[in-house]
């Protein structure tokens, strides 16, 4: 959670002008990430940014719209999965929530692509 506001601003401030996609996964958090991942979902779609976001316990993880408050984490490799899964871009680029992007990485990575 300390970092997800710089990491999620990054993705704001990609220089890239075609279509931009940020797929977030939350692996069971409990220090309010959730509440952070949906508040930058609405910035980022406002930026320009499409937003796709879900997790363990939130309501239809299940695929019954029934929320687990116990779910447990399934580790950075099943976080990124999930991410990659419900992604619709055809190129990917990873970037975890401690991280941040320069606003040319997009750019300059899929030009390299």
């Amino acid at each position: 959670m300390p970092w997800l506001d710089a990491c999620l601003a990054s993705c704001a401030t990609q220089d890239y002008e075609g279509p931009l996609e940020v797929s977030i996964f939350d692996d069971s958090s409990t220090d309010g990430s959730d509440a952070c991942i949906r508040a930058w979902a609405g910035r980022l779609e406002v930026a320009g940014v499409r937003c796709v976001c879900s997790g363990n316990r939130w309501p239809g993880s299940d695929g019954n719209g029934v929320t687990d408050p116990t779910a447990p984490a399934g580790g950075a490799g099943r976080a990124r999965n999930k991410a990659v899964a419900q992604s619709s871009g055809s190129f990917l680029c990873f970037l975890d929530a401690d991280d941040v992007m320069l606003p040319g990485r997009v750019r300059r990575q899929l030009a390299a692509a």
